[in-house]
This record gives C-alpha cells, structure tokens and sequence, in this order.
C-alpha cells in the first residue's frame, strides 16, 4: 500500500458521530496504516467506513493476503481504557485540533487529550530528561520545567521522569489520581465508594453459589457478595449447578431464572427431587429474575424457589435475602448507617443515565471493579447485539426474546437506557409470538452510541 503525502492533507470534515469517530480510531490502528496513509484513504473513499471496506482489496493489490482491519471490539476496548484516564477523543478537523500539529504533511488524524485541549495551541517546549538522571538532574529539569510555564510555554515531555510525577502502564485511575496529586502537591482523601457516608457493611457466614450466565451480573453479585464478606462461586446455568451442587455443601443459592440448556425453574425442581430422593437437608435457593413481572414470585415459589428479588439486584434488597437464610457476624461489626438507595426511574430516553452509574459506583465501593464491569459490558454487548440480530433475521421468537432479555439485563445495570428500553419491547413482541418490526441497522447504531457515552471517570 504506497500511500504517501509531501504536504498537508486536504482539508476534511471530522466525524459527527460515536460511530464515524469509532470508524477514525479502527482505520488509524489498522495494521500498515499510518497517518499519511489514513488521509489518502479518506481523499480516495470519502469516510473511513468506507476506507475499512476498502482496504482488504488494496492490501491484495499489494500483495498482502488475507489482511483483515482492526477489529471493532479492539477499537471499543482502547476507547473504555481511554476513559479510565479520563482522556477523550480529539479529532482533526475539529475546533481544539492543534492548528500547528494540522500543518504537517502525516498529521495525527487523533489524538488523546487530558485536560485543557487549549493548551497545544499555546506555544511549547520540549523538554527531555533521563531515566537514571541524579539527583541534582531531577531537580534541574523541575526548575526549568517551572520557569518555562510561568514564561506561558507548554511543557511537552515524552518520558522525561522526574519533572513532577510517573505513572506505569497499564493505567490505572487510582495510579494517575496519585500522579495528580503528588504533581499538585495535595493530599489525597479515600472516597471511593462513598463507604465513609454509609458505614461497615453487614457481614454474613456462609458459602454461596450463584447461578448466572450474564457476565456483567455475574460479576454484580460476586462484588455485592463480597461486601459482605461473603465468597461466591459462579456458574452459568442449571446443569454447572446442579453439579457444584453435588461436589460442595452450599448454604445458599442465588438463582437466575433464565439461563441456556437448563434454566433456574428446571434447575430448582431438581434440587428438590434429589433432596426429596436423599433425604438431604433442603437448600435455600433465591430467584433472580430480570423481568419483575405479576406472577413471577408464584412462578419461583411453585417450583420450589425458597425467595425472589428482582435484577438489577439492590443491595439492601439482597442484605434483607441474605438475613433471612444466612447467620450474621455480629462481633463488633457496625451495620448500614447510611441512607437506602432510592429507586430510580427509568428514562428510556436517555443513552446512558448517570443516576444508575452514580448508584452503581456507590453500591460495589470499588473503583476498579466498576471499571471491570464496564469493560465486560463494553466487550460482550456486541457480541449479545449480534445474537439478537441473528434471531431477529431468521423469525425466531424464543431465541429473540432470550437474547433481548439477556442483553436488557446488563443494559439496566449499566444505565443504558435507550437500549434496554429497545430490548424491552423486543423482548415483549416475542412473548406475546409476534415478530419486531426493529431496524437492525438502528440497533447497531443505537449499540455504537451507547458503547460511546459510557462514562469511566467522575
């Protein structure tokens, strides 16, 4: 592929949506593709979808076979790290673009930017230090980098270490809040969580097996179990629990209703029979269901459940479950003393509702687990879109409703609104055996929009 420039690109218009900037980013990290070669495939095909369809046939021209564009799911991770960081997308063509950094002939078409995007229009000076500088080095190159700020001149540094702080790769939000800090000269308070304002968690004994195929739930509750220094195993459907069943002593079971090859309902009545057959103690077992329907907790107790909370699974409701079947640690520990969650509408018009992520963050009191969470759901939400869209096209209505009830879940944790509310009416059109009439394309867009609004950092 000889794509080369000798002077500025043409001008361009950026990307105008979650979706073309998502284009921007898989076009620049694709393999052999540089920044004079993406401007020349923007001139030649007018976007960078475009580009991407591209590209396979000018790769053969070339001689490379078999060339495959960076994957989607690739791009979509880099943009869920890039918010832990805080960072965002800078486009060229757009406002904050560095007008200098514009003019050259291999022009980044992004960037990643912290802070004030202002500041590259400013003028700078690079400034380099060694890794294994002394002492007096160090302190040297703080001075100069101070004189040349207070001068009104950006400080532009590679790896020059030393300056004011380091943080190592891979980035961790934590890490670059110390960085700040130390850089800032200020004292950091541990707020994460909030778990000051609400006090010690209730602490339960107990050994816990969670039935679960949805990989954010799954990870929900295992975060929500520790909290209350319970340990779980997970498995992702009836059949793994029967069988954990059987090798371990369980106190409890925590339920799903709806899993693949055996689902909670099947999985429950089992249990009971093989109690019944065994004569064994009987095992409490607590349904999880998201769809919070009339009728649903009859459904749970007939076939043998023993409790049902609904999912998205609050906290307080899942401490008042625990209670009712678990011995609690009472040696000093303090209970809740912090206000109840409040339940929180829905706003089906809303891409990502920050209310949910707020509560969310609040509820796990780990920063790095919510950012875990949101990387899950960042990486399978595709692939749950997919399913539903194959289901969609060949008119099964079981397999739609499964696939819209799975992926409804884990947009209801996440605050995804829009896109539960679509899983929601596609779920219900499939219940009632009636065909969607949904745009698929609408529902890719609709998955690239939401993947695109999900906030990492406060």
């Amino acid at each position: 592929m000889d794509y080369t420039l000798d002077e500025p690109p043409a001008a361009y218009d950026p990307p105008t949506s979650g979706a073309e900037r998502l284009d921007w980013l898989r076009l620049i990290r694709s393999r052999r593709v540089g920044p004079a070669t993406f401007h020349r495939l923007i001139a030649d095909h007018g976007t960078a979808a475009a580009a991407l369809e591209a590209l396979p046939g000018i790769a053969a021209v070339a001689g490379v076979q078999g060339y495959a564009s960076c994957p989607v799911e690739v791009a979509r991770a880099e943009v869920a790290q890039a918010r832990v960081t805080g960072a965002r997308l800078l486009c060229r063509g757009e406002a904050d673009y560095p007008a200098a950094l514009a003019m050259i002939a291999d022009a980044p078409p992004v960037l990643w930017v912290i802070g004030d995007a202002a500041l590259l229009n400013r003028p700078t000076v690079a400034l380099v230090g060694a890794r294994n500088a002394s002492s007096l080095g160090l302190r040297m190159a703080r001075r100069l980098a101070g004189a040349l700020a207070e001068a009104g001149f950006v400080v532009a540094s590679g790896l020059a270490r030393g300056i004011d702080a380091c943080v190592d790769k891979p980035l961790r939000q934590a890490s670059i809040h110390h960085a700040l800090a130390t850089a800032l000269g200020i004292t950091q308070a541990r707020t994460l969580g909030h778990t000051a304002a609400h006090g010690a968690r209730r602490r339960f004994n107990g050994r816990v097996l969670v039935a679960e195929d949805n990989a954010v739930n799954q990870r929900l509750t295992a975060a929500q179990l520790a909290r209350f220094g319970v340990h779980a195993d997970i498995v992702a459907n009836g059949v793994e629990a029967l069988t954990a069943i059987a090798q371990l002593p369980y106190d409890l079971v925590l339920m799903d209703c709806q899993m693949p090859e055996m689902d909670g309902y099947q999985a429950t009545r089992e249990i009971r029979h093989r109690e019944t057959m065994t004569n064994r103690r009987r095992l409490p077992v607590i349904a999880m269901t998201a769809n919070a329907m009339a009728g649903d907790r009859d459904l749970c107790l007939a076939a043998g459940m023993d409790d049902y909370i609904a999912k998205p699974v609050r906290i307080e409701a899942l401490a008042e479950a625990l209670a009712r079947f678990l011995p609690e640690v009472t040696d000093g520990v303090p209970l809740i003393t912090g206000p109840a969650s409040t339940t929180i509408a829905d706003d089906p018009d809303m891409l990502i509702d920050p209310r949910v992520l707020a509560r969310l963050r609040d509820e796990l009191g780990d920063e790095s687990i919510f950012v875990e969470m949101v990387t899950i759901f960042v990486r399978e939400a595709p692939d749950h879109v997919g399913a539903l869209e194959r289901a969609m096209k060949n008119g099964d209505t079981e397999t739609v409703r499964r696939a819209a009830h799975k992926l409804k879940g884990s947009c209801q944790i996440m605050g995804a609104s829009r896109l539960a509310a679509f899983c929601r009416r596609v779920e219900e059109h499939a219940r009632s055996s009636r065909s969607s009439h949904a745009d698929d394309a609408n529902l890719q867009r609709l998955l690239d929009e939401t993947l695109a609004s999900i906030p990492l950092s406060h």
